[in-house]
């Protein structure tokens, strides 16, 4: 098991390391598919273990556990999440379909929170992977829409797209040695080539 944490960075990120320095969960659920605009994307949440470890790591494992059908679902929500964030964050209306099933997971979470004290205040783990990812939509469109937008970036890799927190808003490239890196030698390359 591979994983990264806020604030840390090991030398060398591998395609299916699971990463936790997007600044919320949500936005840690969108990089479990590394590279999405590549020719080979990097999944990193192929197996239900691997979701259920992202689930548990992000403080949303369900009660009930982690089922096969979840995967797929899990997939999905993925994909319409990243396409309604991009499209906020690149200033044009959402694809609708994309839309939709964000805001019907989005719903599954609309419940009252439910708080326990033992011996700190907690929210309740989620009942099952519905309600997990649930809260993963809400929080992203609660965070598209409202104050925290502004934060929000893309990296400038085209295959890449990661979205990320930077409230300075300086950081072009989610990682200046992976994404960076590769922009600079592209732009090398071509200048070399003119």
């Amino acid at each position: 098991m591979s994983i990264t944490l806020v604030g840390t960075m090991p030398d060398r990120v591998t395609h299916t390391d699971l990463r936790y320095d997007g600044g919320a969960p949500w936005l840690d659920f969108l990089t479990t598919q590394g590279y999405p605009f590549s020719d080979a994307p990097a999944e990193r949440i192929p197996t239900v273990e691997r979701l259920e470890e992202f689930l548990s790591a992000v403080g949303l494992r369900p009660d009930r556990g982690v089922r096969e059908d979840d995967l797929p679902a899990a997939r999905v929500l993925r994909d319409a999440l990243r396409s309604v964030a991009l499209s906020v964050i690149d200033g044009r209306g959402p694809d609708q379909s994309a839309l939709a099933v964000v805001d019907g997971y989005a719903g599954r979470a609309s419940a009252p929170l439910e708080l326990e004290v033992r011996p700190r205040l907690t929210r309740r783990p989620p009942l099952d992977v519905q309600e997990a990812l649930g809260r993963l939509a809400r929080t992203a469109l609660e965070d598209l829409t409202g104050p925290r937008m502004p934060e929000i970036h893309a990296c400038a890799e085209p295959i890449c797209r990661k979205l990320y927190l930077d409230p300075s808003g300086r950081k072009k490239w989610c990682s200046t040695s992976t994404c960076g890196n590769r922009a600079r030698v592209r732009a090398h390359r071509a200048a070399a080539g003119a």
